[in-house]
């Protein structure tokens, strides 16, 4: 029997455990643990493939969060975020400054233009919205005078990287209408909220 050596959390409860999984003998036969404290398995996401937590993710599973956050090594965070703001900004530089009604007369170079001048908002947004959302504890944290050890600064930041997948969707904006006044526009609105509003309760709630 061999197992595998490094801190794990319950998707859950929260409550450390010493391993997800355990794997016995040359066959490799491998069995989930459960959680002692709620009984359940600690992480049931880490025999899964990334498409079926991904899919979870959409359907506002706060434990595919905490897959990801609390017992998964995915790595390259930065990628995600840098892919996510790139979508953005080409939507709203569709949106506002025009790819149907640009006149015939303005050059590509005004284009180019515009599409930086639109990278530069999505970027002092994005920093200023995590600013913000990493405050929030931060401050409750300076009130109450404590600081829990399980909580992580890094891990909340990552969980609102992945939580803005949902600014992918806002291609679908291009297929259905540049107009913003479009109601179909309002479904990716709703889902980027439910997306980082989960991404948050799912982690403050079983780390604080």
């Amino acid at each position: 029997m061999s197992i595998r050596s490094r801190s794990y959390f319950c998707i859950h409860c929260g409550e450390p455990a010493p391993d997800i999984l355990k794997i016995y003998g040359k066959d490799n036969l491998v069995k989930l643990i459960e959680c002692t404290t709620c009984g359940q398995l600690v992480d049931k996401f880490v025999e899964y493939d990334l498409i079926i937590v991904i899919i979870n993710l959409i359907l506002q599973e706060d434990s595919a969060y905490r897959h990801l956050l609390l017992n998964s090594e995915l790595k390259n965070y930065w990628k995600l975020g840098l892919l996510f703001l790139m979508t953005e900004s080409y939507c709203f530089w569709c949106f506002h400054k025009g790819l149907e009604n640009q006149s015939q007369t303005e050059s590509f170079y005004e284009l180019e233009v515009n599409f930086y001048q639109s990278l530069i908002r999505s970027v002092v947004n994005s920093l200023s919205f995590h600013f913000l959302i990493i405050s929030i504890p931060f401050f409750k944290f300076w009130f109450l005078s404590q600081h829990p050890k399980q909580f992580s600064y890094l891990a909340l930041w990552k969980g609102m990287i992945i939580a803005g997948y949902a600014e992918i969707f806002e291609l679908c904006r291009l297929i259905w209408s540049y107009s913003s006044s479009d109601p179909r526009m309002y479904f990716r609105d709703g889902l980027v909220v439910m997306s980082y509003t989960q991404a948050y309760k799912g982690y403050i709630m079983i780390c604080c």
